[in-house]
């Protein structure tokens, strides 16, 4: 029985029983942290050098020149809505992924919940708007977006389907030109979204009088399910602690 992080329970099931290569002790750690999306550990005292796992495109995107193979696996994961988490090494010393050394991808797919489809179809049956809001990228939010019949296609209207900072960013601007309503009845998708964007979006919609019900079931999704109008929290094995404490109502 495997408890603790989903991502980490199934990073140690790809391994199995990992071979001790040199009896590495963890000298230091940064801690994942949901705006970098990354996390590190010194293992090797004298040469400094860190390995690294988080979400492959930042990492990708700011360590070194990364081979030809590595970058065409990462557009074919994300074509196919996996998760992908790129493994890597900084011999330099770490700084947020910085000319990081990429080593692999690990391609994770998360299943939707049996029921799901039904449940979003009877959601917008009843006139009530879904909007998703997920750490995740564009691809991974698309693809379980179409599976769910939340988005009709990847060919959807550019401005239901934004990354959390265009989220912020064009939601100040309709603020100001009094079409924040407009704007937020047309939002199906927000990905890549920190806590705090998450907490963001129920404060937008709660200002246009809209009874916000906010699920999830992470520490990233406390803040928000604590400050909506129906705090959900998913109660099952991975569910935190936190999000239970924050939420109204638990689904076991």
């Amino acid at each position: 029985r495997w408890q603790g992080n989903s991502t980490d329970i199934a990073l140690k099931k790809l391994i199995k029983t990992p071979q001790t290569v040199n009896n590495s002790i963890v000298q230091e750690m940064v801690p994942f942290n949901s705006t970098t999306k990354m996390m590190a550990v010194c293992v090797d005292e004298t040469r400094k050098e860190w390995l690294v796992k988080g979400a492959a495109e930042i990492l990708v995107s700011r360590g070194g020149p990364q081979s030809q193979k590595i970058t065409a696996a990462l557009e074919q994961f994300n074509r196919k809505g996996y998760r992908v988490i790129a493994l890597g090494k900084c011999s330099q010393g770490f700084s947020n992924g910085e000319n990081c050394e990429i080593i692999g991808l690990a391609a994770l797919l998360d299943p939707c919940r049996v029921g799901m489809e039904e449940m979003v179809n009877s959601l917008h049956s009843a006139r009530i708007q879904t909007i998703m809001i997920t750490g995740d990228s564009k691809e991974s939010a698309m693809e379980v977006g179409i599976k769910l019949n939340w988005i009709k296609s990847r060919q959807s209207n550019s401005s239901s389907i934004m990354s959390g900072d265009e989220m912020i960013k064009n939601s100040g601007v309709c603020v100001q030109s009094g079409s924040l309503r407009s704007f937020l009845n047309g939002l199906a998708i927000v990905y890549r979204a920190t806590p705090e964007q998450k907490l963001h979006l129920v404060k937008l919609l709660q200002s246009i009088d809209h009874v916000v019900a906010m699920t999830g079931d992470g520490v990233n999704e406390a803040p928000a399910l604590k400050l909506a109008d129906i705090g959900i929290a998913m109660g099952g094995a991975n569910g935190s602690d936190v999000a239970r404490e924050a939420a109204n109502i638990i689904m076991t």
